[in-house]
């Protein structure tokens, strides 16, 4: 299990690296700002999605910034990506610190989270199955408003808008 959990542990890491780099700077490093803000620098990119393996596997995988999903708005603050210690300022290395709690971001254990008996049966990431999460994507569900429309189709009976 642990040899087949080494690409998603690769891919985690590539990801969580990529996505922490900051586009802001200072005169401690150019990478990153005095940490008064969120340092990411990444803006919001709506319907991202980055191809690796020649497109076999997608990422999609939420950036590091202030306005990162999470489960309880508000229950950590600060920046979630700041500079530490830096060595233009005499520490001995450059240390970035991430500030967030378990419940935010891209979840593929999140079950887990919020139903006890899978918490309970130690349903978690480390068990899941890494074949699950390579396959051929699903299509997107249809908006809302078509399924009226659907409904109607399907059983012949007409149907009215509410505003």
């Amino acid at each position: 299990m642990a040899a087949s959990r080494l690409p998603l542990l690769l891919l985690l890491a590539v990801a969580a690296g990529r996505h922490a780099l900051p586009a802001a700077g200072s005169d401690a490093h150019p990478g990153y700002d005095d940490g008064a803000e969120d340092t990411c620098g990444v803006p919001a990119a709506a319907g991202r999605m980055e191809e690796y393996g020649g497109g076999r596997i997608l990422d999609i995988t939420h950036a590091y910034r202030a306005d990162l999903p999470e489960f309880a708005p508000g229950a950590v603050t600060g920046p979630v990506v700041r500079l530490k210690d830096s060595m233009a300022n005499g520490s001995i290395c450059n240390l970035s610190e991430l500030k967030m709690h378990c419940h935010t971001g891209t979840h593929v254990d999140a079950p887990g989270h919020i139903n006890q008996g899978h918490f309970a049966a130690g349903l978690d990431v480390d068990k899941l199955d890494l074949d699950l999460l390579n396959g051929t994507p699903s299509p997107p569900p249809p908006p809302l408003y078509l399924f009226p429309f659907l409904l109607a189709r399907r059983h012949g009976r007409g149907f009215v808008w509410c505003a």
